[in-house]
This record gives structure tokens, C-alpha cells and sequence, in this order.
């Protein structure tokens, strides 16, 4: 019983503990690079995942083994410089380790493992550096630099080497720069931001001894180019037709009606505007056309003066599109109302109604037997219903009018 007893007691105390044990997890860890030529302050940025254990039971916990320098930089990044150790947070102090130390993490809140670079002596300090353009988008080219003289240690920008750029018809955006020969190294500066090369065409390069190549990619975007304005006469005049303008007179109390004329595009009787983006996407071009020059051949052309109609628009204006690489239009024709100053003809008088003829004329018939052996009086009667007739108006203004009344 007394066993029992002890045993229970024993589970009791265990329980607790265990059950206060934390569980399995992850942490993360950032490293940073720290070069000596910056001071040792951090320049570059990665990372990876610590799979912990129950640190009460058994596992691992927070504590993390340190591994060899070459589990956290690569070659490319050691160009130059040789491995001093790890700086570590640890506790709330940092600390120095070395490959296979242990690192407590604390509680699961990660950290940042500091990878301490010192610069080697002796290293050549002159080599060269090539950099290469590749655009690739609406223009595809590939522009090979010419290698020039640069010093180990150095960062050089690539982005201000690019060669091939056509910045007149196109817009360019930048992509990424990558090494593609040599043992160089992009770093971020000593106070930039940014953990790839791709993050900014102002990450600097810092070349090794030897050759070092880099291309820095592109894309380009043909700009849209306004066309150039359709100045030349014949070529305007051409596309605009000849019945772009309409002379319309207006007046029509004249006999015969001055008829409509419409003429093509005159010489110095427009002016064109500016080429402008029109909202709808492509290019329009305005044309302002003046009346003078049309009044005037009209004038010649009827032989009688007109001028423009009172408030008439003077001048209207057309709009030109730019479509498939050239100058459109499809609007319709200007047209300019004028007037003349010509008397109109005289008109003659409409013919008289019965009612006038037999008002005007009143007892017209006299009806007279000339028989001498009886004794009839004569008679005098006015115009009778279907007695007569009514001619048309005959004459003109200067002679007079006159009228034909025929009495049966």
C-alpha cells in the first residue's frame, strides 16, 4: 500500500510538469551578411526555418547547433573574403560563436545570425568589368559593353552602363542584373534595403579579380510617336475632295435662284492645328477654313456679289483622324450661307377674278335690235356667268400690264 502510495504521489508531481511543457514548433532565423569593408553592419538578407522539439521532454528546444559557414553563404558571396565567425543575440546580449556552437534562440522568438566577412589581404585590386543590355518586349536587342577598368572593392551600379537604349521611340523598365561570368558579388550599399539583386536597378555590383560580366535585362515599350501635322497643300487638298466647301445663297426672291457651288480645298483659305491625342485613343488634327477665298470665286463664278450671311459661323473648322498611319477624314462638308444684293425681277400682277371683271366693267353689253320696223329699246346689261372669258396678263413694268376679257 505504501508503494502505492509513493508511486501515486510520484505521478502526481510528474503530471504538472509535463503537462507545462511546450510543444514542438518553429522559429525563424535571418541571416545577415557583414562584410569588414562595411563595417561589419549587415548588407544583405536571407533566411531559413528552425524546426524545434519539446525542449521538456527530451527534444532539442530552442537550442539551435551552428553550422558551417558554407550552410548559410555561398561562394559567390565569400568572393574576397574569408570567415570570422557568427554574432549572435543571445539572452540579451550578443555574442560571439563559431561553427558547431550552440545557439540558445530563447523561447521560440527566432533571431538574426550575423555572418562576420572579413576582407582578404593581397587581393588584386584591378579587374575588369563587362556589362551587357538585354531588352527584350517591342524591341528585342542584345548590346555587348565594352569591358573597362575596375577596382576590387569597388561597387559599380550596371544600371549606368546600359548601352543600346532607344529612348526616342520607347520606354524602358528595368528587370534584374545578374552575374553571368566572374566571381563578383552584388551587395546592397551600406544603408540600402532589398534582399535580391532583382530589387533595385541601383543595386551595386562589386567586381572580383579577373573578368566579371553582367547583364541587365529590360523591357521596352514602344512610345506612341504624334504624327506629323498634314501641312503639305496637295496632299490635303487631295485627301479632303472637291466638295469639302458648299456656297449656298440664300436669297430667294431672285428669278433665277443663284445655285448651290461647292469647290475643293483653295490655297490660303485654311489654317491647320496643332496634332493632338485624341480621348478615344490615336491622334486628331484640326483644319479652319475661312469663307473669304470661296465667296470670292463664287462671286466670279455667278457674276453677282454676295457676302456672308448675318450671323453666320465664320470660320468652322474639321476635325482630322489618324488612323493605320495616315490622315483620315470622314465628316461632312463646310458649308457658308451669303446672300446677294441683286434687285429681284419684277412680278407681274395676277389676272383679275370675275368678281373684278364684272365690277370693273360693270354694264359692259348693250344689246341693241336694229330691226326699223318695230320699236325695241335698247338694253345695257353687265358681265353674265359663262359670257366671257379672261386672258392671261400680257405686258411688262416698263410698257404696263394688261388683260384680255373675250364676251361672248
Amino acid at each position: 500500500a505504501l508503494c502505492m502510495l509513493l508511486v501515486l504521489i510520484m505521478l502526481l508531481g510528474v503530471l504538472p510538469m509535463t503537462a507545462l511543457a511546450a510543444p514542438a514548433g518553429t522559429q525563424q532565423v535571418t541571416i545577415k551578411l557583414a562584410y569588414s569593408d562595411y563595417n561589419y553592419e549587415p548588407t544583405g538578407s536571407k533566411g531559413f526555418t528552425y524546426t524545434y522539439s519539446n525542449p521538456l521532454n527530451g527534444g532539442s528546444g530552442w537550442i539551435y547547433t551552428l553550422g558551417p559557414v558554407s550552410q548559410y553563404v555561398t561562394p559567390e558571396e565569400m568572393s574576397g573574403y574569408t570567415f570570422t565567425g557568427y554574432s549572435v543575440m543571445e539572452k540579451g546580449k550578443r555574442v560571439s560563436k563559431m561553427p558547431g556552437d550552440t545557439w540558445d534562440l530563447g523561447q521560440g522568438n527566432g533571431g538574426q545570425l550575423h555572418v562576420l566577412l572579413q576582407k582578404e589581404a593581397n587581393v588584386p585590386t584591378s579587374s575588369t568589368l563587362q556589362v551587357n543590355t538585354v531588352i527584350t518586349g517591342d524591341q528585342a536587342l542584345t548590346s555587348n559593353g565594352t569591358p573597362f577598368s575596375v577596382t576590387v572593392g569597388t561597387g559599380y551600379t550596371p544600371d549606368d552602363y546600359k548601352t543600346g537604349l532607344d529612348n526616342t521611340n520607347y520606354t524602358y523598365t528595368f528587370v534584374k542584373a545578374e552575374r553571368t561570368s566572374g566571381t563578383g558579388l552584388f551587395k546592397l550599399s551600406a544603408n540600402g534595403n532589398g534582399a535580391t539583386s532583382t530589387d533595385s536597378k541601383f543595386r551595386q555590383f562589386y567586381p572580383a579579380a579577373g573578368t566579371n560580366v553582367v547583364n541587365v535585362y529590360y523591357t521596352a515599350t514602344r512610345k506612341v510617336v504624334p504624327p506629323d501635322a498634314p501641312t503639305d497643300f496637295g496632299k490635303l487638298k487631295e485627301l479632303l475632295g472637291n466638295e469639302i466647301v458648299k456656297i449656298d445663297c440664300t436669297n430667294t426672291e431672285i428669278d433665277p435662284q443663284h445655285e448651290d457651288k461647292t469647290y475643293g480645298l483653295l490655297e490660303d483659305s485654311y489654317t491647320v492645328g496643332d496634332v493632338t491625342s485624341a480621348t478615344t485613343g490615336g491622334f486628331t488634327c484640326t483644319v479652319t477654313i475661312n469663307a473669304e477665298k470661296y465667296i470670292e470665286q463664287y462671286n466670279t463664278d455667278t457674276k453677282v456679289t454676295h457676302t456672308l450671311q448675318a450671323g453666320e459661323t465664320n470660320p468652322k473648322t474639321i476635325t482630322l483622324q489618324y488612323v493605320s498611319g495616315a490622315w483620315r477624314f470622314s465628316g461632312d462638308d463646310v458649308e457658308f450661307n451669303v446672300v446677294c444684293n441683286k434687285t429681284p425681277a419684277p412680278q407681274p400682277p395676277q389676272k383679275p377674278s370675275d368678281n373684278d371683271v364684272v365690277i370693273i366693267l360693270g354694264n359692259a353689253v348693250e344689246v341693241k335690235c336694229t330691226n326699223t320696223e318695230v320699236s325695241h329699246e335698247t338694253k345695257t346689261y353687265v358681265l353674265l356667268p359663262g359670257g366671257y372669258t379672261i386672258g392671261s396678263v400680257e405686258g411688262d413694268e416698263a410698257t404696263g400690264y394688261y388683260c384680255d376679257v373675250t364676251i361672248k
